[in-house]
């Protein structure tokens, strides 16, 4: 290659192809035909519908709903730099060849979100202005104002991802998705001249955590590992989707965490319920990614809550207890297909049974009660908060107990 630019595109070609041969590999003609085609032409029918104003329930759906959606949106993505670990041998000593790839890959991840925020604003164009009586400027001001939050939410997660490191990083995200939120709140909360000098604000910080991103070059094996995950990412996805999972070590970590850190007994009785229930919660408590997956869902579930209206809140809760209930479940599909539980004699019987369902109950029910509890103060007042949440709290509890049911 004679230059950077030659480089980064024979990346960009060979990355494409990639994914494309993955794509293939994974959705035949048949797919297309008797699936997608099919969703495909009813989607494009009933979004007609909906630039026409002829959907009744769209009508019911409450505009918060879609700020929600967006929020949720705004942290899925990531930045590439299309580095490997190859440049460690030249473009790691060339720094103008080096900071010239970095330069084109943040390029290359804006041109990506924009397309992508473009999309998700097409479709939720019409529960704006059709249903929503947005004006065309506030939906504009809204559409800046996501691309750049988007993207400072991806240069500030790869500047903690490098930085801190065990529970410090599971702290450090925490804050960062708290003060995040508030951000997001504050826009949708106020006037269009506050929105709009917000926005401002968070152009600054954007070029700022730019600049600074180029100037770290520290990381470069932490870069490597990042863009090969993009990479692997669509190919992870299809091949967990046939139920395969790849080995992971069960109990290791690098660096004490904050929760168990010197392996600690939770149950002094040594009986197998308790072994099973110490080791489903220690496996979802020290995996800091299911962790922060975890406390990122509860995060959008209260603030949904919060601030969708009276009405939508009754609905709204038994679907955030259920999917918060849900979402720890799936941690047992998990924990029986690692390689070093299959080393133990294991059956599905009552006694294990019982077992997972009393961490599923020690892992969800405090969800449950905090849910109720934000419906109810929200609604009324803290005693009716309080009230609701042990109610959400029995019920939960009776159906983890009595009617779930574990594959």
């Amino acid at each position: 290659m004679t230059s950077v630019k030659q480089l980064f595109f024979s990346r960009f070609k060979k990355g494409w192809l990639y994914q494309y041969k993955v794509w293939k590999s994974a959705i035949d003609w048949v797919v297309w035909l008797y699936i997608l085609l099919p969703a495909l032409a009813i989607f494009i029918y009933q979004y007609y519908l909906l630039f026409l104003g002829q959907v009744e329930w769209a009508r019911v759906v409450p505009i918060e709903l879609t700020w929600v959606l967006l929020f949720l949106l705004s942290w899925t993505g990531g930045m590439r730099l299309f580095i490997e670990e190859g440049d460690l041998l030249f473009l790691r000593q060339q720094k103008r060849w080096l900071l010239g790839l970095m330069r084109l890959g943040i390029m290359y991840s804006m041109v990506k979100n924009l397309f992508f925020t473009i999309i998700v604003f097409i479709l939720l164009y019409p529960f704006w202005v059709v249903y929503g009586d947005m004006f065309n400027s506030e939906v504009a001001l809204f559409f800046v104002f996501m691309f750049v939050f988007r993207f400072i939410l991806q240069f500030s997660r790869q500047f903690i991802e490098v930085t801190y490191h065990g529970w410090w990083s599971i702290v450090a995200n925490g804050l960062f998705f708290i003060s995040m939120l508030f951000v997001y709140y504050l826009y949708c909360a106020n006037s269009f001249t506050s929105k709009l000098v917000l926005t401002f604000l968070l152009s600054v910080i954007l070029f700022s955590l730019y600049k600074k991103r180029m100037r770290t070059t520290w990381c470069f094996y932490q870069d490597c590992l990042r863009e090969e995950h993009y990479r692997l990412r669509l190919t992870m996805f299809f091949v967990g989707a046939t139920g395969y999972k790849a080995d992971k070590s069960f109990f290791k970590r690098t660096k004490p965490l904050l929760l168990f850190p010197k392996s600690m007994r939770i149950f002094k009785d040594r009986s197998n319920p308790n072994l099973l229930t110490e080791a489903f919660l220690k496996f979802f408590l020290r995996n800091k990614t299911r962790l922060m997956f975890h406390l990122q869902l509860t995060g959008m579930f209260v603030f949904a809550l919060s601030i969708a209206p009276s009405w939508v809140k009754w609905l709204l809760l038994p679907i955030c207890m259920f999917s918060s209930i849900h979402s720890i479940k799936t941690t047992w599909r998990e924990l029986k297909a690692h390689s070093f539980f299959k080393l133990f004699s294991f059956q599905d019987h009552e006694e294990t049974t019982r077992a997972v369902k009393r961490a599923i109950c020690i892992l969800a029910l405090p969800n449950c009660f905090l849910f109720g509890l934000i419906v109810g103060i929200s609604a009324f007042s803290l005693s009716v908060g309080f009230f609701v949440g042990v109610i959400c709290l029995v019920l939960s509890y009776y159906f983890i107990t009595k009617e779930l049911w574990l594959d």
